[in-house]
């Protein structure tokens, strides 16, 4: 097979040392070096850790393209040592795209994602091994997203038709959700320029986005996502269904009682909760109220994400008792890849009941650890469990996805809370050749013939 890429020269008048490029290199393990042309080419080699390479690696050379002379001149173009120089319009922008493609020409059949993520989040998936620029399951990553604009919001870069361009582009557009425009409500919608350009991406005869937009988008309004889950009731018999909801404005908490809403009345204990699921300030912050004078306690933060208060609009639901332990319940496509069990408030709420006062917690802190599997847990069905991934999927347009499940006491029902876009995955063993295998499929399912990887072939 042709060299694929085992370490990387760059050109420090392309990209600085201390930039993302650096911190990309370095969570994917590509050993990488800053330099200048003139230095004498063996010592660059020995400095790029060339002589740990494997007979068919080379070194990149990344540089801007109007250098890329001056580099094969300074490295000699006869020589022995295995350097390949990439003449780049941007290095730090173009430079994994250019190493993620060299990488995929030397497998061939692999398929080229390209990814739109927040950044911290990027890196952490990135050592990881579920962002791999090498086809280690048959897929190269790399970066979409290399600068931002003014305001902090992503600037992303589709290439243009032709063999640059990644079959997939897999994004967690929820991420940037804060910079877009409150609606009258104190909805947050996303983005405009972000949008546009993953809308026009969508369009794209040759690419597929994972996953489809407003498919996404309504996980961030967490009542709209409960009306499309609706059905759960009927389809399951009653062994799962959603808490009954409404949504609260901050201009009509006045009014709000408790006692309106969704599946016939919300009523007491409830939840109070931001009705945004994603990416703001805030979004854990959650409070249970046992009577209207701890609703209305709730229901005094003003607008705005502070992080002191729950901030509107206001989802409030019904408050299900249930043993002690949420299910994180993470799926790739149809099936369930793998489930935990985290801390979650049980019966606490309801212990020791004050008139007025409302229970406050943060559940992703004060709840957030893991709690082992066995006696006291929820015990749930794995075939159920399957059988309700399928069909949050498939009813939500979600191919990688994760929800949050409560057994209920004393029913014994399994009530769905939450629903998450591309999830963290994080202790899930093995996921990163599932969520690869996905891609692949939907890559062949979109025209293009793939070969299929083991991770044996590509190592």
């Amino acid at each position: 097979p042709a060299p694929t890429v085992g370490a990387a020269v760059v050109d420090a008048r392309g990209a600085g040392p201390g930039g993302a490029l650096a911190r990309r290199l370095a969570a994917g393990g590509l050993p990488g070096v800053w330099a200048a042309p003139g230095e004498p080419a063996g010592g660059l080699w020995e400095r790029a850790g060339g002589a740990a390479l494997g007979p068919g690696q080379v070194v990149a050379v990344l540089v801007p393209a109007e250098r890329g002379g001056e580099w094969r001149r300074s490295l000699g173009e006869g020589s022995a040592l295995r350097f390949e120089v990439f003449p780049l319009a941007d290095v730090e922008r173009d430079a994994l795209g250019a190493v993620a493609r060299r990488n995929a020409e030397s497998h061939p059949g692999a398929v080229l994602v390209g990814h739109a993520m927040a950044l911290e989040r990027e890196l952490g998936l990135t050592r990881r091994g579920l962002l791999p620029l090498h086809p280690v399951y048959g897929a190269c990553f790399f970066p979409l997203v290399a600068e931002h604009d003014a305001d902090g919001g992503p600037v992303l870069a589709v290439p243009p038709a032709g063999a640059g361009r990644p079959d997939i582009l897999l994004h967690k557009a929820t991420d940037w959700i804060r910079f877009g425009a409150c609606t009258a409500g104190g909805q947050r919608h996303p983005p405009p320029a972000l949008t546009e350009t993953l809308e026009a991406a969508a369009g794209l005869p040759d690419l597929c986005l994972i996953d489809p937009l407003p498919d996404v988008w309504r996980l961030t309004d967490r009542f709209a996502t409960l009306e499309a889950l609706e059905g759960l009731a009927s389809v399951f018999g009653g062994r799962v269904r959603v808490p009954r909801s409404a949504v609260v404005a901050a201009a009509d908490r006045a009014g709000f009682s408790g006692r309106t809403g969704g599946g016939g009345g919300v009523g007491f204990p409830c939840i109070v909760k931001s009705n945004h699921a994603c990416g703001l300030p805030g979004a854990h912050l959650m409070g249970v109220a046992r009577d209207g004078a701890g609703l209305r306690e709730l229901l005094s933060a003003p607008p705005g994400f502070d992080g002191k208060g729950v901030p509107p609009p206001w989802l409030v639901q019904e408050y299900v008792n249930h043993r002690p332990g949420v299910l994180k319940v993470y799926c790739v496509g149809a099936a369930v890849v793998g489930v935990c069990r985290q801390d979650s408030p049980g019966g606490r709420p309801l212990e020791g009941y004050t008139p007025g006062a409302a229970f406050r917690f943060d559940s992703g802190q004060d709840f957030a650890e893991k709690l082992p599997e066995g006696e006291g847990g929820p015990g749930t069905d794995p075939g159920l469990l399957e059988d309700l991934a399928a069909w949050v999927g498939r009813a939500l347009g979600l191919r990688l996805f994760g929800f949050d499940v409560l057994r209920e006491v004393p029913s014994g029902a399994l009530v769905l809370v939450d629903v998450n876009f591309f999830p963290s995955y994080t202790g899930v063993p093995g996921v990163a050749a599932s969520i690869h295998s996905e891609l692949l499929q939907i890559a062949r399912q979109n025209g293009k013939e793939r070969a299929t990887f083991t991770r044996g072939e590509n190592e």
